[in-house]
């Protein structure tokens, strides 16, 4: 099954679900007088601020990371570009 938790090892570390986190992007974007743009790839990695919708817990992606023994319980960094993970969308 497709799942945050399968897919990318992430569950709020406070209530458990994976199925309504929210994490901060890094994106590029054209400025202009009219507002911006946004264009390109975006990312997050493990120093991304996450939040649950679910619980409200906050924290950053390494705090929301399974450890591989047990799934509520975070483990190491690790970098995940948005578009390795999801394919091309932007």
């Amino acid at each position: 099954m497709n799942t945050v938790r399968a897919i990318f090892e992430l569950a709020c570390p406070s209530c458990g679900t994976d199925e309504c986190l929210q994490v901060e992007l890094t994106t590029m974007s054209t400025l202009s007088a009219d507002g911006t743009e946004p264009f390109g790839d975006h990312y997050w990695d493990g120093d991304s601020h996450m939040r649950c919708a679910n619980c409200g817990h906050r924290g950053i992606v390494t705090d929301f990371e399974l450890d591989e023994t047990a799934e509520d319980t975070p483990s190491a960094s690790r970098a995940v570009p948005f578009q390795q993970q999801q394919g091309e969308h932007s």
